[in-house]
């Protein structure tokens, strides 16, 4: 997240305590699981890890995980493989 701006490199208005959270878990899960998953995986595995005082409907975790992983590919801490269909992975 842009330092300060409220605001994810992808322009999203977000929340520091929930964007921290769920970039953790992303960044958790891929690497636990050392190789690609879909973002249904993904979010299925990140669920589990993140506060559910911060997120306490699937929505809004699924929202979030969402613009987390979409700023975790533009800033290049995790990639999205060329070939459908969408499977994602930490950098190394």
């Amino acid at each position: 997240m842009c330092a300060g701006t409220g605001r994810s490199p992808a322009g999203f208005s977000v929340k520091k305590a929930e964007y921290e959270a769920m970039e953790q878990a992303i960044l958790s899960y891929l690497r636990k699981v050392k190789k690609p998953v879909s973002f249904g995986e993904l979010f299925h595995g990140v669920e589990k890890l993140v506060p559910p005082d911060l997120f306490p409907d699937e929505d809004k975790a699924r929202w979030y995980a969402k613009v987390v992983q979409r700023d975790l590919e533009l800033t290049g801490r995790i990639e999205r493989l060329p070939e459908p269909p969408v499977r994602l992975l930490v950098r190394a």
